[in-house]
């Protein structure tokens, strides 16, 4: 569960009728500090998931107090958020939580340079973004996610017949192989609880738009400042699909991949992780 301490920055903010809950945090404002707005790190997170994910990338920012303001979404549908009507079951697309993410941002009025952190759908929503939004990104940061994100017609056929068996599947392969002891034993409860409560429209919603879902045939548009993370055992969105994003995009930095760490590896190795993280962010 959240800290206590990430209390006061959980807000909801309503769009389209719909309460959307969100992580919001400024940093202390330093006294030789400018009036010009600081720039914006926001994390979004993957299919069935919600800001949880984020929660050691949040804790570990608000430590460093850095120059940024620091926001987390609940996609709509996810977490605390409600859905935001009408959910086109018939041709789901990425576009759906593209056209939302530019809404979200006009609602909560960020004003300076974005940096977009997005894994897996998250990722492929920043990609979307990066291409349609009038307003760039300064940076990315994509984690274990890809050009395109296959998935298997049999799970979205179990997706259809029946969602939870399917989600157990995807929670299996998403984390490593759980060792004795386990010391991630407390987290993957707790992610698998918020997996598990996804109603079965949002399940099928976010799987059935990942496997429409392509930016292959422009993702040499994209010459935002790329950094590619991904856990070097992740089965979900294996290293090589990380890598044609690395291949394609024209402006890609580093691809830093991760031991011991499968699809989450923001939740396996948030050291490792929270390390690159720093980098990209104290960097001009």
């Amino acid at each position: 569960m959240f800290a206590s301490a990430f209390t006061p920055f959980l807000h909801f903010v309503t769009i389209e009728n719909a309460k959307i809950h969100y992580f919001d945090y400024h940093p202390a404002k330093n006294k030789n500090e400018t009036s010009r707005p600081l720039p914006t790190v926001v994390f979004i997170h993957g299919a069935c998931s919600n800001l949880f994910n984020w929660q050691f990338q949040l804790k570990f920012l608000m430590e460093k107090n850095l120059p940024y303001r620091i926001i987390a979404i609940d996609l709509p549908g996810h977490g605390k958020s409600e859905k935001i009507e009408p959910l086109n079951l018939e041709m789901p697309t990425i576009d759906y939580y593209t056209d939302f993410l530019k809404k979200f941002f006009r609602r909560v009025e960020i004003q300076g340079d974005i940096i977009l952190v997005g894994h897996s759908m998250g990722g492929a929503i920043s990609l979307k973004y990066s291409l349609t939004s009038d307003v760039k990104p300064i940076k990315l940061i994509l984690v274990g996610t890809g050009l395109k994100l296959p998935v298997s017609p049999k799970l979205l056929q179990l997706l259809h017949s029946n969602h939870l068996e399917a989600l157990k599947k995807v929670l299996k392969w998403s984390f490593l192989k759980p060792q004795e002891p386990d010391p991630l034993k407390e987290l993957r409860q707790e992610a698998g609880k918020i997996f598990l409560n996804t109603e079965k429209d949002i399940a099928v919603y976010d799987f059935e738009a990942c496997a429409r879902y392509s930016v292959e045939d422009r993702c040499r548009e994209i010459s935002i400042p790329t950094l590619i993370i991904v856990g070097k055992d992740d089965v979900m969105t294996p290293v090589s699909l990380n890598e044609e994003i690395a291949q394609c995009l024209p402006n890609v930095k580093n691809i830093i991949k991760i031991p011991k760490a499968g699809h989450l590896v923001m939740l396996e190795q948030k050291d490792t992780f929270n390390r690159e993280l720093l980098k990209v962010l104290e960097s001009n």
